[in-house]
């Protein structure tokens, strides 16, 4: 099971790929995503988590589209100690939302062993710490 510390600093990895990869320093990001230099900094090191907010900030300024937003963005909501839930889960049935956990459990996955998550379609690829990959489909009849 990863610690909220290894979350945090696998997340700063991935962003400093994507500054690499656009050939920006973390101070044009600050900027771009009118951000404290120090914050972002806290934020790549791992001493911080990526709030929602602040992720989509991140997001917005490193121009992230598609997939590669929305891992972004999980990968932040990983770094949170306090479960969040998006906006469209609000006023969802608990047993929709809990769904997924629910599933989880039933297959003697803990939540906390996902490495990654990669959503595809209706296909959700769960890549665990061990590893090992678990695919599940959601299908509506």
């Amino acid at each position: 099971m990863q610690t909220a510390l290894q979350f945090r600093e696998k997340f700063g990895a991935l962003l400093s790929g994507h500054l690499t990869k656009r050939g920006l320093g973390l101070r044009e990001l600050a900027r771009a995503a009118s951000l404290s230099h120090g914050l972002v900094s806290d934020v790549k090191s791992g001493r911080k988590s990526a709030g929602a907010d602040l992720a989509v900030k991140l997001a917005d300024a490193l121009h992230l589209e598609g997939q590669e937003r929305e891992s972004f963005l999980l990968a932040a909501a990983g770094t949170r100690t306090k479960d969040k839930l998006m906006k469209l889960s609000q006023g969802v049935a608990p047993e929709l939302v809990n769904h997924l956990p629910l599933v989880l459990a039933a297959a003697r996955i803990h939540p906390a062993s996902v490495d990654n998550c990669q959503r595809t379609g209706n296909d959700l690829t769960l890549t665990l710490d061990d590893g090992s990959t678990v695919k599940a489909t959601t299908q509506l009849s």
